[in-house]
């Protein structure tokens, strides 16, 4: 297989990976804001309340941190921009320390740390398949 078709599946890769990503962070997004919703209104919680509040809105602020940032890196995935590839890079080795956490019982199910990881080493395949060939890195210089 040549390079440059190489390079194009790993593309496609990076894209899929991040889509399943983007759409599992928009989830988990929905379901913190109806939680920290559903428990500022619980009434056993009046004694904490603020406490749960706050938690509630950092949780939601870092996970649409989290949806803009796999959203931007999508598109320049999309465009395939060179810094798209060392954003996913960085997000994939994040995922694998996600799923690590999730596997080693600190949260979460097996089947979820399992999925993670999956999709952090294909992210990185994908990341291993875009690299610049050495011709192509002769025409760079």
């Amino acid at each position: 297989m040549n390079q440059s078709k190489l390079r194009g599946l790993g593309w496609a890769l990076i894209i899929m990976v991040l889509a399943i990503e983007g759409l599992g962070v928009f989830w988990v997004t929905w379901n913190s804001i109806v939680s920290a919703v559903t428990d500022a209104q619980n009434p056993a919680l009046d004694e904490n309340r603020s406490m749960v509040t706050v938690q509630g809105i950092a949780l939601v602020l870092t996970m649409l941190l989290a949806a803009l940032w796999i959203v931007i890196t999508f598109v320049g995935s999309l465009r395939r921009r060179n810094w798209a590839r060392s954003s996913h890079l960085t997000v994939q080795v994040l995922v694998v320390a996600a799923a690590t956490g999730v596997l080693q019982g600190i949260l979460g199910t097996p089947l979820i740390g399992w999925g993670l990881l999956l999709l952090g080493v294909a992210g990185l395949a994908g990341v291993v398949m875009t690299l610049p060939g050495k011709a192509q890195r002769e025409v760079a210089e």
